[in-house]
């Protein structure tokens, strides 16, 4: 079998969706659909259980946390993610519902569950 290293060749896209082997099509996963929430500066609903990419705009560290909507902002890595100058992070809000970062710059997405 054939490994698939790019997704730009139309025989590559060919091979990941047909399964020469079995002779049949075969529907390759896309990933998740993200919908903006805006600036992380207050805490934004995102339902318990739901994935949350989060970009930190900002040319310094800032951290995340999931919690209650009245959550204080986090304050270093006792109480937070943290998230990189310049990075995007997928994160899950496992028993939370709310998302809040330490700066403004911090920007989510919320992916359907």
């Amino acid at each position: 079998m054939k490994k698939i290293t790019r997704i730009t060749d139309p025989g590559t896209i060919a091979q990941a969706r047909f399964a020469d082997e079995a002779g049949v099509d075969r529907v390759a996963l896309g990933g998740i659909d993200l919908l903006p929430i805006g600036a992380l500066g207050t805490a934004v609903k995102v339902e318990q259980g739901s994935p949350v990419l989060v970009f930190n705009s900002a040319g310094s560290i800032a951290y995340v946390s999931f919690g209650a909507y009245n959550m204080a902002a986090p304050a270093g890595p006792t109480d937070g993610i943290p998230i990189a100058a310049g990075e995007k992070y997928m994160l899950n809000s496992g028993s939370n519902a709310w998302i809040r970062a330490s700066a403004a710059t911090v920007y989510g997405y919320k992916g359907d569950n």
